[in-house]
């Protein structure tokens, strides 16, 4: 299990490059964790991961926590290639914008992956799996 929750924890390193160094605006970043987040389900059904809703729900906040801290690593970088967040990045990186970065990631990471454990474990059971 621990192989594979930090396999799928890896995609917040992905996301959290693909955000500073591409910039994603508002309404294409949430699709692109929707996407991410349904290769999971699909990954750990193929992979026949044994518990999918456990595996997929602790590897979300980690997802989560792996993304913002490439953001803050990158903060200057993420700065420049996400305008539309110009006025709440106005002030630089500080602890209090680090924090939120982190508490975000964390809870949003936290809600998708219950969300998308959920819809695997359902699934999982629906194909008979044990």
């Amino acid at each position: 299990m621990l192989g594979n929750l930090l396999l799928l924890s890896l995609t917040g390193v992905l996301m959290g490059g693909l955000t500073a160094f591409v910039g994603l605006p508002v309404p294409w970043e949430p699709i692109a964790w929707v996407l991410c987040f349904c290769g999971w389900v699909v990954f750990a059904l193929r992979a026949e991961i044994p518990r999918p809703f456990v595996t997929i729900v602790a590897a979300g906040p980690l997802c989560g926590i792996l993304a913002s801290a490439t953001q803050v690593m990158f903060f200057d970088v993420y700065q420049a290639n996400n305008p539309w967040y110009a006025e709440e990045l106005a002030g630089g990186l500080n602890a209090e914008l680090a924090m939120t970065f982190f508490l975000q990631g964390t809870i949003m990471g936290g809600v998708f992956g219950a969300l998308f454990g959920g819809i695997a474990l359902a699934i999982h059971k629906k194909l008979g799996r044990p």
